[in-house]
């Protein structure tokens, strides 16, 4: 596909998803998929379909769902994350200078697998206990971290860049679409997840742009 074919169809996704028309953005994501277009894709959806569509239908669609849009809820998990990691770390760092020669034979006896002493029981105890929390942060600052980077990617794809995306506010608006797609001369029956945001800025300025993102394509 030539280029300005591949910019005239970002330009018709973007103004068919402005304007709610979601079989227009399902026709515009098989069309560039069939023309191997992955940067067209890319530009409004995050999920790629990995077989060569020789045609496709829409079946039927969802009511709209809207509510609270999660970056707020995401952003503010993944804080939490971070600074319990950080707490941890400070406490356990306190605890050790605070016993110093106990704390640093029970990490040599751990380190080589060797039994605990009794007198040192309370805090090899203590000490277990702050590597599992470490441990717990630290997948939780991963998972969070990685839900984030997500969910902006998802949100800036529907409103555009935005330097500071973690600031905003607002709904997202979720909808399915069934899909027939025919492949290999056979039909299968997708079904489509497509969302939105419509967003305010940290000064309460709603943004003016939001389309429809492919989020979702789930084979039934």
């Amino acid at each position: 596909m030539r280029l300005r074919d591949g910019a005239l169809l970002v330009l018709a996704a973007f103004a068919a998803a402005c304007g709610g028309a979601e079989n227009q953005v399902v026709e515009n994501y098989f069309r560039a998929v069939a023309a191997k277009d992955t940067q067209t894709v890319s530009s409004f959806a995050i999920v790629l379909f990995d077989k060569v569509p020789q045609s496709w239908k829409v079946l039927g669609a969802s009511p709209d769902n809207r509510g609270p849009a999660p970056l707020v809820e995401i952003v503010r998990k993944n804080q939490e994350a971070i600074k319990g990691l950080a707490d941890n770390k400070k406490t356990y760092n306190q605890y050790y200078l605070d016993n110093l020669n106990p704390a640093t034979e029970v990490q040599e006896l751990l380190k080589k697998g060797a039994p605990i002493p009794a007198r040192l029981a309370k805090v090899a105890e203590d000490w277990k206990g702050f590597i599992e929390k470490e441990k717990e942060f630290k997948r939780a600052v991963a998972d969070t971290t990685q839900a984030l980077e997500r969910e902006k990617r998802v949100v800036t794809l529907s409103i555009g860049p935005n330097d500071d995306v973690e600031k905003l506010t607002g709904e997202m608006v979720e909808k399915s679409v069934d899909v027939a797609v025919t492949v290999d001369g056979a039909v299968e029956n997708y079904t489509m997840t497509l969302r939105k945001y419509e967003m305010k800025d940290a000064a309460g300025v709603t943004l003016p742009m939001s389309r429809w993102v492919v989020t979702g394509l789930d084979k039934k």
